[in-house]
């Protein structure tokens, strides 16, 4: 079911080569929001338990499919999703219609809690990485070589960025 708010105002923009006219028109007519908005703007200006647990019901599945796609386990893919929503019921005074549809603003908060879950286990990749090269042992030549060669590289990545 669709509800028309006419106290939000579309979010397109008004072409310039519009007549005056035309322009009051458009900006005058009732937008209509989905269902998810109406629940969204519902928690966020009544902080309304009900709509907030249809918004769960309706995005949850889906973010956790969205999570997985990317390789993160069944499990932990739940729990992103659990802290995703606890982060749409607090910042949802910070919600706003014009800015993005509140599918998009509840997706890029999903895809920025999982860089944060995923960020953690690639420095440790990358520092256990660095830890097993410092285990090899060098030879001293092998070591001057591998110096000539690490400067070249930089050299040429400089290079190529300036």
């Amino acid at each position: 079911m669709l509800l028309e708010y006419n106290h939000i105002k579309p979010a397109k923009r008004i072409p310039k080569s519009m007549r005056r006219e035309d322009k009051a028109l458009v900006a005058a007519s009732p937008v209509i929001v989905s269902q998810q908005t109406e629940w969204m703007l519902s928690v966020r200006d009544h902080r309304d338990k009900v709509a907030f647990a249809a918004l769960f019901d309706h995005f949850g599945t889906r973010l956790k499919g969205f999570i997985m796609r990317s390789g993160m386990p069944s499990a932990q893919a739940e729990e992103v999703v659990q802290d995703v929503m606890m982060s749409v019921w607090r910042k949802a005074a910070v919600f706003d219609p014009h800015r993005a549809q509140v599918s998009a603003w509840i997706y890029q908060i999903a895809r920025n809690r999982q860089i944060d879950v995923v960020r953690p286990t690639q420095k440790t990749d990358y520092a256990s990485a660095i830890f097993s090269f410092s285990e090899i042992t060098l030879s001293h030549n092998d070591r001057a070589n591998t110096a000539v060669m690490l400067g070249a590289v930089r050299k040429e990545t400089l290079l190529t960025k300036g």
